[in-house]
């Protein structure tokens, strides 16, 4: 960990069609394309590993249509039912060795709860 960070997010528009590589499900009968919106966290303040300026995570305004099943194996504070659970946003973390070396995006998610928090998972 390497404390407080301070992220600003954006909106991007694209566009998605039903060849696209990243479209996994049928966009529907008579639909050609639709308009995706991502959220885009670009770090204010950095840390050593991914510095300021750059993007930090990318979260899909697309819920996944799967509820979301805890696998973290610990004991923990999850909730034992999704009761406070709203939806579930995949996303993309970027993540990188000291320096910026290496940097890649790594898969989580994104929830949103009924109290207004949101919780990376």
């Amino acid at each position: 960990a390497h404390g407080l960070e301070v992220v600003h997010f954006s909106r991007t528009a694209s566009r998605l069609t039903q060849e696209d590589p990243a479209q996994t499900a049928p966009l529907g009968h008579g639909t050609d394309s639709i308009n995706v919106v991502d959220l885009v966290g670009l770090k204010v303040t950095g840390d050593p590993n991914v510095p300021s300026g750059q993007i930090t995570c990318v979260v899909s305004t697309r819920p996944i249509s799967e509820p979301y099943v805890c696998r973290c194996r610990f004991p923990c504070a999850c909730p034992e039912d999704s009761s406070g659970l709203r939806a579930v946003f995949p996303a993309r973390l970027q993540t990188a060795q000291h320096g910026f070396v290496n940097p890649r995006y790594n898969e989580a998610h994104v929830a949103s709860l009924e109290e207004g928090s949101l919780l990376l998972i």
